[in-house]
């Protein structure tokens, strides 16, 4: 009985020291990934805007005199519309308006991406907690497998109870299998969604869960 008690405790402290690790780094690598995308995406608005600054700081051309060369008289006529200057400063307005609203545009955009993509990381985190804490828990129903394995091969049990426990211990495997592949999707979705040089650090985290769980497939 203290056995029991004192293998929970220790199961306990494992998953809490876990958490804690994991409460520490999340926010260090949420900061870096967020970042980088935060500044690409930052680049990419910029140079759009400075793209639509460039066609538009070409309309000065309008400005210039319109010159004709008379035959007749031998000479040239230079005449310069006053109408063209006022239209010429009611679009530079309007285009140094709508610049604004564009970029006021791009950015509420990027803000929303970025606060969606911080709760799909988030919620990553979680389920990985959960899956975690999942495997740690499996652990006890392989010592309840090994544990009816012997009572099997020492006639304790029949072999209708033996193949019944090895049939719903498979079915957990299986289980945990499809949280870890559902949950490495969507981890790997949300590296090409950011577009992050190198991989998130759950992925790794994810790969050592897979190779607990298929060791105790294979046990």
């Amino acid at each position: 009985m203290n056995c029991a008690i004192t293998t929970k405790i220790i199961i306990l402290t494992t998953l809490c020291n876990i958490s804690a690790q994991n409460i520490t780094t999340s926010k260090f690598n949420q900061d870096n990934f967020l970042e980088h995308y935060k500044k690409n995406r930052s680049f990419e608005i910029d140079t759009l805007l400075n793209s639509t600054k460039n066609k538009n700081s070409f309309a000065w051309l309008n400005l210039l005199p319109s010159i004709n060369y008379d035959l007749d008289q031998n000479s040239f006529n230079v005449s310069i519309s006053l109408n063209t200057f006022a239209q010429y400063a009611q679009q530079k307005k309007r285009n140094e308006i709508e610049i604004l609203r564009l970029k006021e545009s791009l950015e509420s955009s990027l803000n929303n991406k970025l606060l969606s993509i911080e709760n799909q990381y988030l919620n990553i985190k979680l389920d990985l907690s959960s899956l975690q804490y999942d495997l740690q828990n499996f652990e006890i129903n392989n010592q309840l497998y090994h544990l009816k394995k012997a009572q099997y091969h020492n006639n304790k049990i029949n072999l209708e109870s033996w193949l019944k426990f090895q049939q719903d211990y498979l079915k957990s495997i299986a289980i945990l299998d499809k949280k870890i592949n559902a949950l490495d999707i969507r981890i790997q979705n949300l590296q090409k969604k950011i577009n992050t040089p190198h991989n998130l650090p759950e992925l790794t985290q994810l790969a050592s869960l897979r190779h607990k769980l298929n060791a105790y497939q294979h046990d």
